[in-house]
């Protein structure tokens, strides 16, 4: 499941509680131990709390602490990690300096991390904040367990987006926020609603579109069906490298990766995109082309219809319209 951004505001005014889709989507798969992980290419976060007043995430308990580092080791170990390194960070300054500055992280946090290694995680803290994301980024840690909302957010936005300071145009939106504890795979943008550009035509998609590249845990597929999704997914982020190229060579690039460029160039009223790849690679698309369109579409099907699982099926199908949203914005 992919969720575009919501206005909890607009939904809670309408007389329905809501504070985020995150709890909503938990309460409905019924699994109370749900947790919000931030992703991006620089850094990788796990929150202890999230949509609750800072007061209230300032309340720490060991258990949900713990709770919160298993959760993202599990969520490491999905994303190809063998061994993650794992630091959780302080909720204090300085991570408490021994009692100096508060007793949570000393008395607290500091026991759901040794609870972590007894399990055999490779688990490190509670650290300084304010610079433990920056060791993280450098490659020090895998991943970071924030103990609220802001403390995680932050780092992670500040990394992801982009804004150019002569226009104020959103450059870059990278990041997609995952839930955790769910019996399904929830991937979301790392993003709000952003009214302020509302109709302006410069909204930006990035954040989506890797949303929408996650494939959440391989134990859901086949491992020939998550090997092929994987694929995919790389062929697909080459393509969004590409989106400044001429149009009709993307929307080709584009018909390649899902694998139909034969069949577009056969059908009656060929595309331009498809013209021009037959002008430039003729022996490929001339007389071939009658021959090796039936066996080519089989092919794709029985590619397709070989895992008997309908995830591989669906993800599947939702790659292959990110392929051809791509075409369609330009």
């Amino acid at each position: 499941m992919v969720t575009a951004p919501v206005n909890k505001e607009g939904i809670t005014l309408s007389g329905e509680k809501f504070t985020g889709h995150t709890e909503y989507i938990a309460e409905l798969c019924g699994a109370p131990d749900s947790r919000m992980l931030l992703v991006n290419d620089r850094l990788r976060v796990v929150h202890v709390s999230t949509h609750i007043p800072l007061r209230q995430a300032c309340e720490l308990d060991s258990g949900r602490i713990q709770r919160t580092i298993e959760l993202g080791h599990q969520a490491m170990r999905w994303l190809g990690f063998k061994q993650p390194r794992i630091a959780v960070c302080g909720l204090n300054p300085h991570a408490g300096e021994s009692g100096l500055f508060g007793e949570e992280d000393r008395e607290i946090s500091r026991h759901a991390v040794t609870a972590a290694r007894m399990l055999g995680m490779q688990c490190a803290g509670p650290l300084p904040a304010d610079t433990l994301f920056v060791k993280a980024v450098r490659g020090e840690y895998d991943l970071v367990v924030a103990m609220y909302h802001d403390q995680g957010h932050i780092p992670v936005k500040l990394l992801g987006f982009s804004v150019d300071p002569e226009t104020g145009t959103w450059e870059a939106l990278s990041g997609v926020n995952v839930t955790l504890g769910l019996p399904i795979v929830r991937a979301s943008v790392d993003h709000g609603t952003a009214f302020a550009i509302a109709g302006q035509g410069i909204a930006n998609e990035r954040s989506l579109i890797e949303a929408l590249d996650d494939l959440g845990d391989p134990g859901r597929y086949s491992p020939e069906g998550f090997r092929r999704m994987r694929a995919l997914g790389g062929e697909l982020r080459g393509l969004r490298r590409r989106l400044s190229a001429p149009l009709a060579e993307l929307v080709a690039d584009v018909e390649r990766v899902i694998g139909v460029d034969i069949e577009v160039a056969a059908r009656a009223g060929v595309t331009a995109a498809a013209q021009a790849v037959e002008e430039a690679d003729p022996p490929r698309f001339g007389a071939r082309v009658r021959k090796k369109t039936r066996q080519s579409f089989v092919r794709l099907h029985h590619g397709i219809e070989a895992d008997d699982r309908l995830q591989d099926r669906r993800t599947f199908a939702a790659a292959v319209r990110v392929g051809a949203d791509i075409g369609r914005q330009h």
